[in-house]
Order: C-alpha cells, then sequence, then structure tokens
C-alpha cells in the first residue's frame, strides 16, 4: 500500500522545478533570459549560470540562433512520457509516493 506525502523541496530544487514550468508553456519559442529571470524572481546570474547546466542534461535546451531557452527533449520524455498525470498543460506536479512497509 502507499500513499502520498508532502516533502519540503530545498530550495534550489523548488527553484528549478518552478523553471520547468515557466517554460512548459514556451515549448516552441521560448523564453529570453531577462523573461526568465523575471518570471522566477531571481538575478540574471541564475539564469545564466543555471540554464547552461541543466542544458547538459537535456531537460532545457537553447533555442537554435536565438538566446532563447525551451524544454529539451529529456524533460518532455522524462517527465511527461506520454501520461497525462503529469499534468503537461502548463504545469508539472511532483507527487511522490512513499511505501509503507
Amino acid at each position: 500500500m502507499s500513499r502520498t506525502t508532502d516533502y519540503q523541496l530545498a530550495g534550489p530544487i523548488r527553484k528549478t522545478c518552478d523553471l520547468f514550468r515557466l517554460l512548459a508553456g514556451h515549448e516552441v519559442l521560448g523564453l529570453a533570459p531577462g523573461e526568465i529571470a523575471k518570471g522566477l524572481g531571481v538575478p540574471p546570474s541564475w539564469v545564466s549560470q543555471n540554464l547552461p547546466a541543466l542544458a547538459t542534461t537535456g531537460y532545457v535546451e537553447q533555442v537554435a540562433g536565438t538566446n532563447r531557452w525551451r524544454l529539451g527533449g529529456g524533460a518532455k520524455e522524462g517527465f511527461f512520457h506520454g501520461d497525462t498525470r503529469c499534468g503537461f498543460g502548463g504545469k508539472l506536479r511532483l507527487q511522490i509516493v512513499q511505501e509503507k512497509t
């Protein structure tokens, strides 16, 4: 049997989840770094440091020929994988299930 448990996410993890939610409505054109910084309430340096690092995972990617960023193929495959329970419509839900022993 399993039950859903609410956990507090560490600040950097929460901010990364917020980034994925923000980008989830902009898969085609992406968002400019300034738009991302404003949408997340972070300094531009956070965007310039973290998006290239996240790009190495495939979860975000820079739109070719621009300075804009969007969700990468890794996010679409890893998060959503055709499962509507993940809430792809602009919202990413994180549900942690704890197994009862």
